[in-house]
């Protein structure tokens, strides 16, 4: 191809495969930073939140690189945040700022642990005060039994001396118990800023879903470590948490958004740059620079309608349906873009996935989202009668009485009473199913979701 440069060893269909950043260790490679990447990754606190597949653990990755320099050496210390969801009868102190400070100061407790691990000589090589601060914080802020919260280290470094030394060291009264946080923050990042490291980064990722209590729950433990903000704000402590959508609502009161502690950002994309991000991960999968959407498939403006229609903003929702093609190249070893043809037949096979969420009658396109608004009248009854019944055929008549109408049966005779002919309601219908192709399908003019099975009626193809 004209233009384009060879890369290294081709990864063929492993850029769409597991679609989960975790197990991707060549993201770095392809990786798009979102807008609003450098003010994320700045010294001010932030909550960036994200829908499932819109990135988050691939921005988290980058925000730890951040952490780290030219040479692969911490410019911070990196302390990971992963809150253990409070059960139901969780007492109320477990949500209070004293706790989630212990909290906080446990993990990097064993941050500083870890980085002494890997790092001895910045402990040797500090001023004795430094290793102090150090010995006295990790004694007194590290939660349970020291020495088995050090065993791990022990057996996995390759220079343990150092954490002997500060397991058997007895620790000198840098601070006491009834230090203030805030003080004790301070004399931590100045220690730290000593070795060379500019303060502490608290990052969290990887909050799954719960039931409605569990989100709840969730957003009030959020909200508590947020209040643990106002001490750190002069001890360059920051936090960068990655947060599910679902719980911004429950956090848009939360004291330190309302005093502007904290940024938050939603983690969003526009057309180009999810255009981007499919094809640099192309450009992994066949070794080459650039590899376009138009290298892949003979049609690029009908394919990126399908990836618009099918993929909504959902990184992983266009890669998902970019993996067929991908697949299809590397089968049948192509030296030419995927033809028209070969792509309707793979989309009838690869359909986006449709899910329908009955309590909030919304229906999700791959990763498209469709409010009961962006549906003709009784559309959603319609489809939802399809979606309860995914797989089976049914009848036009099926689907007015006991879908539209609402009836528990379809009536076969004239002498019943909620009886009509079928001229009377199937014009009805196929306008019905036409409006809701028009809402739902990738392609309208060509259905893969509602499929007609001739001289029978729809099915429901694809469904979660």
């Amino acid at each position: 191809m004209s233009g384009s440069t060879q890369m290294e060893t081709p990864l063929g269909l492993a850029p769409f495969e597991s679609l989960q950043a975790e197990h991707e260790p060549w993201l770095e490679a392809c990786f798009v930073p979102p807008r609003y990447f450098e003010l994320m990754a700045g010294v001010r606190p932030v909550l960036v939140f994200g829908a499932d597949g819109s990135g988050k653990t691939a921005l988290y990755r980058a925000l730890v690189k951040r952490c780290y320099g030219p040479h692969v050496r911490p410019v911070r210390l990196l302390v990971t945040w992963r809150p253990a969801l409070p059960g139901q009868d969780v007492p109320a102190g477990v949500l209070s700022v004293r706790e989630q400070v212990r909290a906080i100061f446990d993990a990097s407790a064993v941050a500083l642990l870890n980085h002494c691990a890997r790092y001895p000589n910045d402990f040797y090589a500090a001023p004795q005060w430094v290793k102090s601060v150090f010995t006295c914080f990790i004694h007194s802020y590290t939660r349970g039994d020291l020495q088995a919260r050090v065993s791990p280290l022990l057996e996995e470094s390759e220079n343990p001396q150092v954490l002997r030394e500060i397991l058997e060291t007895t620790p000198p009264e840098v601070f006491s118990p009834h230090s203030a946080p805030e003080q004790v923050a301070a004399r931590l990042t100045e220690a730290l800023v000593r070795i060379g490291l500019q303060g502490v980064w608290v990052i969290s990722d990887g909050l799954m879903a719960w039931d409605e209590a569990g989100w709840e729950r969730l957003s009030a433990l959020i909200q508590a470590f947020l209040s643990t903000l106002p001490l750190f704000e002069k001890a360059q402590f920051t936090c960068k948490l990655l947060l599910p959508s679902r719980v911004e609502p429950m956090l848009l009161h939360a004291t330190a958004l309302v005093r502007q502690r904290v940024d938050g950002y939603h983690l969003e994309w526009d057309v180009p740059e999810l255009q981007q991000i499919v094809e640099r991960r192309l450009a992994l999968a066949f070794g080459r620079h650039p590899f376009t959407l138009g290298d892949l498939y003979e049609a690029p403006a009908e394919f990126l309608r399908w990836l618009e229609r099918a993929g909504g903003t959902s990184p992983r929702a266009w890669l998902a349906q970019t993996r067929p093609l991908v697949a299809h190249y590397i089968n049948h070893a192509l030296e030419r873009p995927v033809d028209a043809p070969a792509w309707r037949k793979l989309r009838r096979h690869h359909p986006p996935r449709l899910y329908l969420d009955e309590k909030s009658r919304q229906v999700i396109v791959g990763g498209r989202h469709l409010s009961p608004e962006e549906l003709p009248s009784r559309g959603y009854e319609v489809l939802a009668y399809l979606y309860r019944h995914s797989g089976r055929v049914v009848s036009k008549g099926e689907l007015y009485f006991c879908a539209y109408r609402g009836l528990e049966r379809v009536p076969t005779s004239p002498a019943e009473k909620a009886y009509e002919s079928p001229k009377d309601y199937e014009g009805l219908i196929d306008t019905l199913l036409w409006r809701l192709r028009q809402a739902i399908e990738p392609e309208p003019s060509d259905p893969v979701l509602l499929v007609t099975v001739r001289g029978q009626g729809i099915r429901l193809e694809s469904c979660w």
